[in-house]
């Protein structure tokens, strides 16, 4: 069924290892059962500040070099696989691209070319694959958002900014933006203004001096009002880190303003800083600040071989698999194990979505996708996306650019929840979870979309229970099981 074709409430149950069991009931209909989970979808009960973004990409590190030349020599599996990755209606419809800032370092897994390597060089986003890949995927779906992030950065650039001095780095980045437009044709959307990862649990390294600088200096740029307005800023790319950016918000009332995004790494927790800015910021009537998991591992080992690793799993559950990573956009949002420090992330960007670069390198292999043999044009989808990815993206808009602040869908908060043990990278241990579920509201049209993930050996059951969703609560909802099995 298509995505457009969603007037209607869908209840959608989505990887599960075992088949659970969903049934809709009215109000007064539901009855005590000691083996089944009620969950109660209340249209009045939404968060009017968080909106899910889905899900995106990184390309950092060298992972997408090998794409250049699948380009150059086999273009139709080239499209093959950015539609696998990017259209929304056949595809796995990832809605963002995060784009290393290269620097000539080796930043994990491989070296991204620096854009300007001297002051006096013209900016060239030619040399690495990532501006090409994020264009690209843009002419795929133009509504893709764009966003670059350094890992590192050049020495001409460091040795001004390590005394202070930012102007070297400041048209580093100004100059690849333009360049960005001149060569592409698309503006970019946001700007990690922080260094990857730099800045971790108060170590003083979120460059409060070079914040203040470049949001500053911009806005002093003739044609900023045409060219850079738009621009949203992202800090700071912490890992499990939410506090440092935070408390320098709350300490700068210059800066507060200025951050758009507030971005974290393979975490499920917020902080008591981030609740009391979000509090500070509702408090004086503005918006708080939109939380990202922007950097999270893609299925680790392609499910046919997770078979051998982890057979009682049968290739879709697991540590690291499938259903894990899958369910971890809703782990990010609402894990009972922050307690009252909720990180309510609204996307989670696989790093990296597609691997094209050789077997052998560090971090390898994690993806979606595997492109590792541009010579035969050989690449090999995953079920990551279509057992994974498209069970979520499938039954939810992306973003819509023609309303205000691309309107997005709004999490039902009572109906949205995740439970278990924290495991290394951001997830939640293979069986150790009792339920994790999303729902998710339509704010134009009332449509509604709830998603199951199940990472364990239990069957589950549910009973949906419904109130206030005013038209909706006159006809039959529409039920749609995802269900996998493994036995």
């Amino acid at each position: 069924m298509g995505r457009r074709n969603k007037k209607r409430i869908w209840v959608f149950a989505s990887i599960m290892i075992i088949i659970i069991a969903v049934t809709v009931f009215e109000k007064d209909d539901v009855k005590a059962d000691q083996d089944v989970q009620t969950i109660t979808i209340d249209g009045e009960k939404v968060n009017d500040y968080h909106r899910f973004k889905g899900f995106g990409v990184v390309t950092a590190n060298n992972t997408s070099r090998l794409l250049l030349d699948y380009k150059e020599e086999h273009p139709d599996k080239y499209w093959e696989i950015m539609n696998h990755l990017f259209n929304p209606d056949t595809g796995a419809g990832l809605a963002h691209v995060k784009i290393e800032l290269g620097a000539d370092v080796n930043s994990s897994s491989g070296t991204e070319p620096a854009t300007k390597r001297k002051e006096n060089e013209p900016a060239n986003v030619r040399r690495g694959a990532g501006f090409q890949f994020a264009a690209d995927a843009k002419s795929i779906n133009p509504n893709i958002t764009t966003e670059i992030l350094r890992w590192g950065e050049p020495r001409w650039t460091w040795n001004g900014a390590k005394d202070g001095n930012f102007e070297n780095r400041y048209q580093w980045y100004k100059q690849t933006i333009d360049a960005v437009y001149e060569e592409y044709g698309f503006k970019l959307d946001y700007i990690g203004i922080s260094q990857n990862e730099r800045a971790i649990n108060g170590n003083g390294r979120v460059e409060v001096e070079w914040l203040k600088y470049f949001t500053s200096k911009i806005k002093q740029e003739p044609n900023y009002e045409s060219d850079y307005k738009h621009l949203k800023l992202v800090a700071a790319d912490g890992y499990r880190d939410t506090s440092s950016i935070s408390q320098v918000l709350l300490d700068e009332p210059d800066l507060i303003d200025e951050i758009d995004v507030i971005s974290s790494h393979y975490g499920l927790t917020g902080s008591g800083e981030l609740n009391q800015l979000q509090e500070q910021l509702i408090a004086e009537g503005k918006q708080p600040k939109e939380l990202w998991v922007s950097e999270g591992i893609a299925p680790m080992i392609n499910a046919r071989y997770r078979d051998n690793m982890e057979p009682q799993y049968h290739g879709l559950g697991g540590r690291a698999g499938i259903i894990d990573v899958t369910s971890r956009i809703i782990s990010v949002y609402s894990w009972t194990g922050a307690g009252n420090y909720p990180l309510n992330a609204v996307s989670f960007d696989f790093q990296p979505a597609v691997a094209a670069f050789y077997q052998g390198a560090q971090y390898n292999p994690k993806h979606l996708i595997s492109a590792f043999d541009p010579w035969s044009g050989f690449y090999e989808v995953d079920g990551g996306i279509t057992g994974g990815v498209r069970h979520v993206m499938n039954f939810v808009e992306q973003d819509d650019p023609s309303t205000k602040e691309n309107e997005r869908w709004m999490y039902v908060e009572d109906a949205t929840y995740s439970d278990g043990e924290f495991f290394d990278g951001g997830g939640v241990d293979v069986d150790t979870s009792t339920h994790n579920y999303l729902t998710l509201k339509d704010p134009k049209t009332d449509d509604y979309t709830t998603v199951f993930a199940n990472n364990t050996n239990l069957t589950r059951k549910y009973k949906i229970q419904t109130k206030n969703l005013s038209n909706k609560q006159k006809r039959p909802p529409c039920i749609r099981l995802g269900n996998t099995r493994t036995r």
